[in-house]
């Protein structure tokens, strides 16, 4: 298949740097939508403050936004929960 061992490590070179290459913007997408995080789905930066972040994220897809809140919020177990001390939330 190939006649010296060097030809084939300098094709995996360039398909390594190939794949780099087309993976890059991939990659920093990502982390520009987990850096903005519109939605606060991921909760993990701090850039734009959570009032901020629900306001235009209602604006945008209330639905979705919703939805997010929803994930986050602390629901009392089982446990600790008597019919007169539970609270329904509005939404």
């Amino acid at each position: 298949m190939y006649t010296c061992n060097s030809e084939f490590v300098s094709r995996m070179r360039r398909l390594a740097l190939k794949l780099a290459i087309f993976i890059t913007p991939f990659v920093l997408y990502a982390l520009a939508v987990v850096a903005i995080d519109p939605f606060d789905y991921f909760r993990l930066s701090s850039i734009y403050d959570h009032k901020r972040k629900m306001q235009v994220s209602n604006s945008v897809y209330e639905r979705l936004s919703k939805l997010c809140e929803y994930k986050h919020i602390r629901w009392p177990t089982s446990s600790s929960a008597t019919p007169g001390r539970i609270r329904s939330i509005r939404c």
